[in-house]
């Protein structure tokens, strides 16, 4: 909250920068990029003035969920990107492929920017395939959350019934991880409660040339929603 209270900025400016929401995104920011300098034995002076530098700090903070927008996963460690995509289904604007076009949320261009399945038809399942086996332990998911809905103190009545005070319908809350060996699928993770947009799970490392994510149940929502998924070594 400091990092962003302290902020130097216009009257105009400060209309916005002002707001909790603001500062924890910006303290966000700030403490990575005090991190990103202490790493790199730099200033925030040169990383501003140096443009491949602001790019690895922008990948990091992309990578933590930070709202940058118009900034596209671009991080070369995500074996994800390598990979082809295939599901047990999809809808017509929610397709698989999009779970790895480098953007975790929805931008004005017309597209939904996640994968979308019908929870109807049985429990849907995504698939990253390598043509090669890769070595992964960590992988991360980005779920739909709601963010396209507004979320915040107001005395307008009319407004307070059009939140959702809690898990977002649209959030995945079950779901498990399951990799491809030489006997079929192993379960490596699962969640029965989960209510948050971003999640990581880590596990021992694995020889694999796929990796499976199945949806068992959404907080409401009819459909499967995944906006991402990378996959680590």
């Amino acid at each position: 909250m400091m990092a962003g209270r302290n902020v130097s900025a216009s009257h105009v400016a400060f209309s916005s920068t002002r707001v909790m929401a603001t500062c924890s995104t910006m303290g966000q920011a700030v403490g990575t990029t005090a991190a990103f300098c202490i790493q790199h034995k730099t200033t925030p002076r040169k990383v501003v003035n140096s443009p491949e530098q602001m790019k690895s700090l922008q990948q990091i903070l992309l990578k933590d969920d930070q709202a940058l927008l118009y900034i596209q996963n671009k991080d070369k460690n995500d074996l994800a990107r390598q990979a082809t995509v295939a599901a047990s289904h999809e809808t017509p604007d929610g397709k698989a492929v999009q779970v790895i076009d480098g953007w975790n949320r929805n931008i004005p261009d017309g597209m939904t920017h996640q994968w979308q399945a019908d929870m109807q038809d049985a429990e849907p399942w995504i698939e990253l395939k390598w043509e090669k086996p890769q070595k992964i332990s960590e992988v991360q998911i980005t779920f739909d959350s709601g963010l396209n809905r507004m979320l915040f103190i107001t005395g307008n009545e009319r407004v307070h019934q059009q939140q959702i005070r809690g898990a977002q319908a649209e959030c995945v809350a079950g779901y498990s991880i399951h990799v491809k060996t030489a006997t079929g699928y192993k379960e490596m993770a699962r969640c029965e409660n989960n209510f948050v947009r971003l999640v990581r799970h880590k596990f021992d490392e694995i020889n694999t040339n796929a990796i499976r994510i199945v949806v068992h149940k959404t907080h409401g929502d009819k459909l499967a929603r995944i906006y991402e998924i990378r996959c680590y070594s």
